[in-house]
């Protein structure tokens, strides 16, 4: 059990400091109880503090720092003793737009600069879509997926694959040429055109066809018939999306298992 301490760095949802103490005198006492000498925690500390962005508030008083100021010191306390791995609880509640990126950005850099496994669990599932290169879903106590987002959609997505295109044509006779024009495309399968002129077009992929040649063929029909095209993209399923599916399929599961037990029973 100490040796797996020595390597994990650990930053709870509700993170606590002496607030008399300055963030620098807390991580002191951290490295103290990690038994780090001192004359290594001091430079660990300075490099610390500096890559949280707390270099310049090192010597206030903890009690005077705002909410996100706590969590970036809680990351560096969890940093004192160079962990191979990071976890990490909720570490944006309760923290405005700006801090929430910083903090975000703090995460991407911690990656990349320390190769540091990062672990991270959240209900803030538009950012953990945006920093986690993979993803585990939690239902009931249960691990029931995990993987990439692109992994994630293929076992839990609806299957249905499409591209958004913006287009400057909001008369009737213009929206008509684009959607002959995109229906002709090979692997469309279907074209939505929108309830309103300006609502994007979306373009529903065949399961047969690959959608990287589908955006081409239709990047070269608009080329070629000269539609007012704004942006294109590939839709992809949010995490959210696929998160509602996972879990709302897993208790369906549930409560069909439950519905047979109880048959088995009064029988």
């Amino acid at each position: 059990p100490l040796e797996v301490k020595r390597r994990v760095g650990y930053l709870p949802d509700s993170v606590g400091f002496y607030g008399r103490m300055s963030g620098r005198e807390n991580l002191r006492y951290t490295a103290r109880l990690n038994g780090i000498p001192e004359a290594d925690a001091e430079e660990t500390i300075d490099t610390t503090l500096e890559q949280v962005g707390l270099a310049d508030v090192g010597d206030r008083a903890a009690d005077t720092y705002s909410r996100g100021m706590l969590q970036r010191l809680g990351i560096a306390d969890a940093l004192i003793k160079d962990p191979d791995v990071l976890i990490l609880d909720e570490p944006t509640t309760a923290i405005d737009p700006l801090g929430v990126s910083e903090i975000l950005e703090l995460l991407r850099g911690l990656v990349r600069e320390r190769g540091m496994a990062i672990l991270l669990s959240s209900h803030l599932l538009n950012q953990v879509q945006s920093v986690c290169d993979r993803i585990g879903i939690f239902s009931a106590g249960r691990l029931i997926g995990q993987g990439t987002m692109a992994q994630l959609a293929q076992r839990f997505g609806d299957g249905r694959r499409e591209l958004e295109l913006v287009l400057d044509a909001e008369e009737d006779g213009e929206r008509r040429r684009v959607e002959s024009v995109l229906s002709t495309v090979p692997g469309v399968a279907a074209v939505d055109a929108g309830r309103r002129p300006s609502a994007p077009w979306v373009l529903t992929v065949a399961p047969d066809a690959d959608l990287a040649s589908v955006r081409s063929q239709t990047l070269a029909a608009v080329a070629s018939e000269r539609l007012p095209l704004v942006s294109i993209r590939a839709v992809e399923p949010s995490l959210e999306d696929i998160y509602r599916r996972a879990v709302s399929g897993t208790l369906g599961a549930h409560r069909a298992a439950a519905v047979a037990g109880h048959g088995e029973v009064t029988r």
